[in-house]
């Protein structure tokens, strides 16, 4: 099944699905997804652009482009920013977030997205969990967070305190930040992304958690995000860009 779902990926992004740890393969319901990767892969092939596009990024038009070149600072906390507003939108995903598909638009101040057909359509219930999962995260909210994770099934309502202080301590570890309520910079990294995803997923297997398809859309989003802030060589304090994001939704 694995080998039959990632076929149906484009070929750049082949490559770079060395970086998923191997526990991911097995802590995700992988069934609901072969019918879905073919649908992305003709998407892929007839580069069909999305039907909208979230907040902060734009189609890129080629014939009337204002494109320059901005600082890799600015850049990444666009990008932060517009996969933040993907958690609040409704409409297509993104995947494919590596630097190489986005242009600036000067004039707009916004990022323009050279569609390539690499998006999904998540499940609304995930993408309101997972805005969530962040909302609690980044507003130190345990009692939020802990709701979210259940929702998400990254817990059990039944489940102990120790697993949860346990994914608390792993998303902390994963988002780059030791206190929540004390934001740091954070230095992204594919090797970073291996790491922190191969402690979550071990963890999810121990507690034996089988975890909803959209989180490998989730995964495959992230990794090209990681590679795209990898690629622009900064650090991002990531808490002001999520508080900022959910504040102009």
């Amino acid at each position: 099944m694995k080998s039959f779902i990632t076929s149906m990926l484009p070929d750049a992004l082949q490559d770079l699905l060395k970086w998923i740890p191997s526990q991911a393969w097995k802590a995700i319901d992988w069934k609901p997804l072969a019918a879905q990767a073919m649908v992305l892969s003709a998407r892929a092939i007839s580069n069909q652009a999305p039907p909208a596009y979230p907040p902060g990024v734009t189609a890129y038009d080629s014939k009337n482009k204002r494109e320059e070149k901005a600082n890799p600072l600015q850049m990444g906390n666009a990008l932060l920013t517009v996969y933040f507003n993907q958690l609040k939108a409704e409409g297509p995903f993104f995947l494919d977030l590596r630097a190489e598909r986005f242009a600036w638009d000067s004039l707009g101040q916004k990022l323009q997205w050279k569609p390539n057909g690499f998006w999904v359509n998540l499940n609304p219930s995930f993408r309101h969990g997972l805005g969530k999962l962040y909302q609690g995260f980044y507003r130190n909210n345990p009692d939020q967070l802990k709701r979210a994770a259940e929702n998400l099934k990254l817990i059990a309502p039944d489940g102990t305190a120790q697993e949860f202080n346990e994914l608390k301590d792993l998303l902390q570890k994963h988002f780059g930040v030791q206190n929540p309520g004390q934001p740091a910079a954070q230095q992204f990294s594919l090797s970073k992304f291996r790491e922190s995803f191969h402690a979550l997923f071990s963890h999810m297997l121990r507690y034996r958690r089988i975890l909803p398809s959209d989180f490998a859309w989730l995964g495959v989003a992230l990794l090209t995000l990681y590679s795209a802030l990898e690629d622009f060589g900064c650090a991002y304090d990531v808490a002001p860009i999520y508080l900022s994001s959910e504040l102009a939704s």
